[in-house]
């Protein structure tokens, strides 16, 4: 059986299609189970808020398009148009790109790198990758590494983060005098206000659903927390809001 992929990214579809695509994490597990269980298919999911892709053998690849199309309630005619697929070497020569940086809306960014581990591991755990798979994503993590460490591309690294920043900056000039509010209290939010504390804002707060958890970022970077029921009432008071939640609605 070849080694196939399909997948829809920031180059392919518009962000109205692309969200309708992205599998929560903490879901992911039960989706991959549910696809083994419909297609018999061998898979992983790599699901990010810029693309959804999935890597898979099965006998039927016809199969895998259809469970795509009605798991996410769409019809084929309409998903298709927005979809690409590769085989074999091409999709790992794709794989590659996007492990290594390549093939993110911000070149070079390192993020994707972790997701493609923890969405092999999580296709493992769940019993659904298969050997084939897992040591063919072993090999393009081994790439990217090479990649990382051969090559300039991680020498200037470009994040969520500092693009952030730079826009904050063409609009406020020194950050020191803005005060800053993060709605969310993970990965991504911690990152970007780490970043922004490095150029000292004059008041940095966490809104976030957990106060434990929007608290225990705050400490972290020298700021307050509060709840994301109290950012009407608060937003008034802020120059700059930067989200960034696992929220599957606006």
């Amino acid at each position: 059986m070849k080694l196939n992929l399909i997948g829809l990214n920031h180059k392919t579809a518009p962000i109205e299609i692309r969200e309708k695509f992205v599998f929560s994490q903490d879901m992911l597990s039960h989706i991959l189970k549910d696809l083994k269980l419909k297609t018999g298919a061998e898979a992983l999911i790599l699901s990010t808020c810029n693309r959804t892709e999935i890597y898979f053998r099965v006998k039927e690849p016809k199969e895998i398009y259809r469970w795509l199309a009605a798991f996410n309630k769409v019809k084929f005619t309409e998903l298709k148009k927005y979809l690409y697929s590769l085989s074999n070497q091409e999709c790992y020569i794709h794989a590659c790109k996007v492990a290594s940086g390549l093939d993110s809306m911000l070149i070079g960014e390192t993020q994707i790198f972790g997701q493609m581990k923890q969405a092999s591991q999580i296709a493992n755990q769940s019993g659904v990758q298969g050997k084939f798979i897992n040591t063919f994503f072993q090999e393009v993590f081994k790439t990217a590494k090479l990649v990382r460490t051969k090559t300039q591309i991680g020498s200037s690294p470009t994040t969520i983060a500092s693009c952030a920043l730079a826009i904050a900056k063409k609009i406020f000039g020194e950050i020191s005098q803005t005060k800053v509010m993060f709605v969310g209290a993970g990965e991504i939010s911690e990152m970007c206000a780490k970043y922004f504390q490095k150029h000292q804002p004059n008041k940095i707060s966490i809104a976030n659903r957990s106060f434990e958890k929007g608290e225990a970022l705050a400490k972290k970077v020298g700021g307050e927390a509060c709840l994301i029921g109290e950012i009407y009432d608060q937003l008034h008071n802020y120059d700059i809001l930067i989200s960034s939640t696992a929220s599957q609605l606006p």
